[in-house]
This record gives structure tokens, sequence and C-alpha cells, in this order.
């Protein structure tokens, strides 16, 4: 078939051919080129797909180079400079090491070469010399040391004037050095905080939370370069080699009228008082003035005032004594609030704690009591020359007592204090038998609020000659010093009649607006000695008082507090009874003038039956303490300020009622939510006086004469420092009786 034939066939069959190709092979075609284009697809979104993750790669990968240069550069001065600081920490705690060896040993040549050239020194320097009167008691908690003052505090106190006389004009080169301290009264926290403020400032969130993730931030020493100082390492090294802390807890010392916030750190082998330290919550260790004022106690900082938020002149003193050296640890009140400890050393030395609360008392003394050996453990296993200081701190609730004891007790038929029984058999002197009292009380000598308190005995302050055996010369022990004449109590009783016709719920009536011993009594009578005069400065505001209302005669006080003055039924102290030094103004301090007089106020005045002698006063004094009137009529005088006549109807029928805030359980400061009455509260409780804790419930029993065997005199050297342990026990005498006052004595040379 030719061409032409066969293009005629293909026209002629072109509808079955086309049905044939179009109908049955453009199937497979058209499923061919689509199997084909959807393989190009897929491959050309593989392809895609993975540029994109590649791209993808190379994008996080330069992201990843840019975020670590930019954390590199963000982070690599804060990291040099962290480096810096920490290196710069330990050359500080180099130089502070450093530092203290160096103050270590300059404090111990101080000390040396002070020893050197003290009063009657190898190497005394002749100089107006200041005395102060020591803290360490001696047997019967007599204070009888009187040192130099080398506080080096100024002592040129000036009078009481006249509003017609011209003040005295005296530089003070203190001013201009108190005025740039107060100027550079920066703390180091404040310091920190501003310099962290000021930078935070320069450094986006961002970055700084990469700082954050990447270092621990040092805070930087140089915001305060001069007052840098590692706390926690410096009290470490004031502990004793080898020396491990146990428990540290925040206490407040007072002392007199002041108090010292501090540290008591209980170690392994010794216990430790740091002054001007405080520990925070966080367990940091910061200087006192750098606390937060909610962590301290405020009751405190009410008493220092801004003292408290001031740095000391010595700053920060350590002491530190042996657990075998704790001898004594009794439950104390402060402002009539349960939160105070009075520890007793076998050095002499006594220190009055307070604590934020209750409860962080109690602990306190149960650590103490639980780790001092011989709290817990017998008198006989102690060291013979503290056993004195035993039966002088142990109080009765310490004393074992025996089932018949405690029977008789609470029938009335025997007295459950031993202390009371030994002085009913005359086995200790009225002396000693009131410290005793006194100290059950929570009397004390380290706070001037609670000082203890003696009676009057004599009444005769007239006479040449003594007669201790006239009763007319001693005062009626059975009355209150506002009943001394009849007139007197007539007007007092006068007094609680109309305060009771008021009818005041809030003021409960009284016959006394004033106390028998008071911070203002006791640094009055104490005047002339530091550190009581600064005691007395600081009630009076800095200057003496007229000096027609200073203490300048001993007879002149009995006739203010026994009838002359309503306003006055003071007390004596018990340094009336052992130290002559108090009368003595050794210090040369310049009282002013008295109405109508030419002599400035000096010594103070003695009985003409003192022959002007100190000395002869204190003894005579002592001996009528313990006279056998006075030994007859002393519980009666018990019953009024220790026993059962203090409160209650007793006290009323007695003529014995006082300011309702002077007892205790009066007001409870802590329930007071007004801070302007708190502050009022807490002054009266402080300046006022405060009435002992009640020893006594029942009449107290009268001791009767009790014949002594005569008093040996020991002359060996160590009895000049101790008693003899056999001297301690039931004798038949009582070598308390006996009162020496030790002089030097002049050697004379022959030749």
């Amino acid at each position: 078939m030719d061409d032409t034939a066969f293009l005629h066939w293909v026209d002629d069959q072109r509808d079955d051919l086309d049905a044939f190709f179009f109908g049955t092979l453009s199937k497979f075609w058209e499923t061919f080129v689509h199997e084909e284009n959807t393989k190009t697809d897929e491959s050309a979104r593989n392809r895609v797909s993975k540029r994109k993750d590649k791209l993808k790669q190379w994008n996080q990968d330069e992201k990843t180079s840019e975020e670590v240069i930019r954390k590199h550069d963000v982070t690599f001065d804060h990291w040099v400079s962290n480096i810096s600081m920490s290196e710069y920490l330990k050359h500080q705690r180099v130089i502070q090491d450093q530092h203290d060896n160096s103050a270590f040993m300059w404090s111990a040549f101080s000390r040396l070469s002070q020893d050197l050239r003290r009063f009657g020194g190898v190497l005394a320097e002749k100089k107006e010399q200041k005395w102060r009167l020591d803290q360490t008691e001696g047997r019967s908690r007599m204070r009888l040391r009187i040192i130099p003052d080398e506080s080096g505090e100024r002592q040129d106190y000036q009078p009481k004037r006249k509003a017609s006389e011209p003040p005295a004009i005296k530089l003070d080169p203190r001013a201009q050095s108190a005025s740039s301290s107060e100027t550079l009264g920066l703390t180091p926290a404040s310091a920190v905080g501003e310099s962290v403020d000021n930078g935070s400032h320069g450094v986006e969130s961002d970055d700084r939370s990469v700082l954050e993730e990447s270092f621990e931030m040092i805070e930087d020493p140089n915001a305060d370069l001069d007052d840098y100082e590692d706390k926690n390492r410096k009290v470490m090294r004031s502990l004793h080699r080898g020396d491990q802390v146990q428990n540290v807890c925040n206490m407040s010392r007072i002392i007199g009228l002041e108090a010292c916030e501090g540290l008591l750190i209980i170690g392994k082998d010794n216990i430790y008082i740091l002054d001007n330290y405080f520990q925070r919550a966080d367990g940091e260790i910061v200087n006192v003035w750098q606390a937060p004022p909610e962590e301290r106690d405020p009751y405190v900082r009410m008493i220092a005032g801004r003292e408290s938020s001031e740095r000391k002149s010595q700053e920060h003193e350590t002491r530190s004594w042996k657990w075998a050296d704790l001898i004594s640890v009794s439950k104390r009140r402060f402002l009539f609030r349960d939160v105070a400890l009075e520890v007793f050393f076998t050095d002499g030395r006594s220190y009055l704690l307070t604590l934020i609360s209750t409860q962080a008392r109690d602990e306190l003394y149960n650590q103490l009591s639980a780790r001092a050996p011989q709290i817990n453990g017998s008198i006989s296993l102690a060291r013979p020359e503290d056993v004195w200081r035993f039966e002088t701190l142990r109080i009765q609730e310490n004393a074992p007592q025996s089932l018949g004891s405690k029977f008789a007790s609470v029938f009335g038929h025997s007295t459950s204090n031993p202390a009371t029984r030994r002085w009913l058999k005359g086995e200790i002197s009225n002396f000693h038998y009131l410290m005793l009292i006194n100290t059950l009380a929570g009397r004390t000598f380290n706070d001037l609020t609670q000082y203890p308190v003696f009676p009057w005995v004599l009444a005769d302050y007239t006479s040449e000659e003594l007669d201790l055996s006239n009763p007319k010369t001693f005062r009626d022990l059975s009355k209150p010093m506002g009943c001394q004449t009849p007139e007197r109590e007539a007007e007092f009783k006068e007094r609680y009649k109309s305060f009771a016709e008021m009818g005041d719920n809030n003021a409960p009536p009284f016959h006394y607006g004033t106390h028998y011993s008071s911070a203002m009594i006791v640094s009055s009578y104490l005047i002339r000695l530091q550190p009581f005069v600064k005691s007395y400065l600081l009630l009076q505001g800095g200057t003496f008082d007229h000096a027609d209302r200073l203490f300048y005669s001993v007879g002149k006080a009995w006739e203010s507090a026994s009838g002359g003055n309503m306003s006055d039924v003071r007390e004596l102290i018990p340094e009336f009874f052992y130290l002559p030094e108090f009368l003595v103004n050794t210090n040369k301090y310049d009282f002013g003038l008295r109405q109508n007089m030419t002599k400035s106020i000096d010594s103070v005045e003695l009985p003409p039956w003192a022959k002007g002698d100190p000395k002869i006063f204190i003894a005579k004094h002592r001996e009528a303490l313990e006279s056998p009137y006075v030994t007859r009529n002393l519980h009666h005088w018990i019953d009024l300020v220790f026993g059962f006549k203090q409160k209650g109807e007793a006290a009323l029928d007695a003529v014995n009622v006082f300011h309702h805030l002077s007892y205790q359980g009066a007001k409870d400061i802590d329930n007071i939510d007004d801070p302007v009455e708190r502050l009022a509260t807490i002054g009266i409780i402080h300046n006022f006086g405060q009435t002992p804790h009640q020893v006594f419930q029942r009449p107290h029993p009268r001791r009767e004469d009790v014949q002594h065997k005569d008093s040996r005199l020991d002359v060996l050297a160590e009895s000049l420092t101790r008693q003899p342990l056999t001297l301690l026990g039931k004798q038949p005498y009582s070598p308390d009786t006996i009162y020496f006052h030790l002089t030097p004595v002049k050697t004379v040379t022959s030749g």
C-alpha cells in the first residue's frame, strides 16, 4: 500500500484510530507522564527541604557563634572583675590576719607597759590619778578593789550653776572628731547597697540574667575599703586554739544603766562574750550598728538610746572562761521581763545578760547549765577556793530537800531556805545573810535599777561616841523609812486615803510616790567613784544636781530619809558597810557650793563618832549591823522589803505600799500597743525603782542571840586570799562576822 492509499485508509478509519490511540494508548501515556511529574515534584520538594534544613543549620550555627561572642563580650569584664574581687578578698583576709596579729601584739605590749607605769609600778609616772571601783566581787559579794581609771574619758565635770552665774566656757576637742564621724557615718551595708543600685542602670536585664546564670556575683568590697572586715573570720580568730563553736546567740550585757549588745558563744572548751557583734537571721555576723533594726532587741534599744547606733571606742572586746570557771547561772528579770540571766565566774566577775525572749533565755540557761561541770556537780568536787562562792550563789531551788523538810515547810514548821537556817543558828553574819537574800531576790550589782538593798540601822549621827547598847541609837527596823516618826506615818496614811477616794482603777492608791532603791539613789551614794558618777550624769543630763541635793552628809541623808523630806524614803546600799573609799572625793570632782556656803562639797561629812575617818565609820557601821539589837530585829525589815509585808493587806497595814509600776506584774509592757505609752512605762520602771522579788511568803523567823567562840585570826599568807576549807562547814562561829580592812604597810629599813 502506497502512501496515498494509506492516508486514505487512515482518513476512512480516523474515528476508529482516534478511539484506539486516544482512548487506550493515551491513558498509558498520561499515567506515565503523571508518575514522572510526581517523581519530579517529590524530588524537588526533597531538595528544597534539605536546602532549608541546611540553611537553618547554618543560621543556628551562626546564631550560636554570635551568642557565644555576645556572652563573651558581656561577661568577660565581669569575669575579670570577679577574679579580681576574689583575689582582693583573699588579700584583705591576709591583711586582716596581719592586723589582728599586730593588734594582739600591741595590746599585750600596752598591757605590759601600762602595768609598769601603773600606780606603784616600777616605772610609775607622777601624775594625777583617777580611780574607779572594780567590778570584781570577793567574799560575801563585796567589791573592795579600787583600781586606777585608765579609760581616758574626760572627767572635768561641771557643777550645777545658778542662773546668775555665767557658764564656764570649755572647748571640747572631741567635737570636731564627732562631727567628722557623723559625716562618715555610712555603714558598709548601705554603701554596698548604693553601689549595686547605681550599677544596675548600666546593665540590661538580659545581660544581668546572663551574669547571674554564668557567675556567682561577689559584692564589690571596694564600696567601703576602710571598713572592710570579715566579721565571721575575726570572731573565729577570737576563740582559743582548737576550740569549736557549738552555739551562738545574740544577747545584751547590762552595765549599770546602759546596755552593750554582743554575742555569747558556747564553745566545746570555753564560753565567750564578745561585745558589739550581732548575728543576723541568715547567720552572718556583723557589727551591731549594721544589724537589721527589726532583729535587734527593741527594749534594749529604748534603754541604750542613740548610743546603740553609734560605734563604741572599744568596739570589740572579747572575754572567755573555761567551763570549769562558770560556777553559777541564775534566771533574772530585766524591766520586769523574764528574759535575763546572771552568770558568775570564779574570777569574781558576774554579768547580767538579757535576751530577746523568755524562750531564748530558757534555751541558753539549759545549755549553760548542762555544760558547766560545777553547776550540776557536788560542792565537794569544786576547787577549795571556789566553795564559798557556791554557798553564796546557790539558790534555794537548786538545793536538795528531803521529803520531811518539804512537808515541814508546807505547814510552816521550819524554814525551807538553808541560808535562813544557817543565819538562825548564827553560822553566817547579818551582812552575809542580807547579801544572800538580795541575790535570791534578783538584786544585782550589774543593774543600778535592781541594786542590792540594805537597811538604815542607826539613828544616831550626832553623838561623839556610838552606844550600841542603847536601843535609841538604832532605827526602828519594824517600820519602813516613811514611818520613822508618827507625824510622817500619819501623813502617808492620809495620802493613801486620798488616792483611794479618787478611785482611779488605772492608778491604785499608794503611800509613797518614790522608792527606797533606784538608779538615782545608788548613783548619788556612789557619786565620788567611777563608773557611778557617769551613771549619775546620764540621769541628770550631763551635769551635777544642785549641791544641796547631792549626797554630802550621812547625817543629813538620814534626816531627809527618816523625816525631813516627804519624797525621800531611801534605804542604804551594801557599800555603807564595807567600802570607806566611796565616802572620799579621791577624784577631786567639783560638786559646787551649797547654799550660803563658801566651801565646795568634797568628801562626805561623817558623824562625830566616826572621828572624821571613813574607815572608822565603816567599821562601826558594820559593827552596828552585826549588833545584838539589829540581829534581834532584822527579820522585821526583811518582812518589809523581801517578805510578806511587801504586798497585799500586810503591806497596807505596815504602811508599805509603793507606786504600782514598781511591782512585778503590775503591767505587761509586751502587751502595750501604744509605743508612747510603752516607752513611758519603761522609763518609769527603769528610773523610778523596782521592788525586789518576794522571797518569803510567811513571816520571817526571829534570830536570838547566839553565843560564839572567840574568833581566831589566821596570819598565814594564803589566808589573805582565801579562807581554809574547814571554816566553810557548820562551825559554832562565823568568820563572816569579822571585818578587816587591809591598808598598805610601810616597810621600815634600818640604817
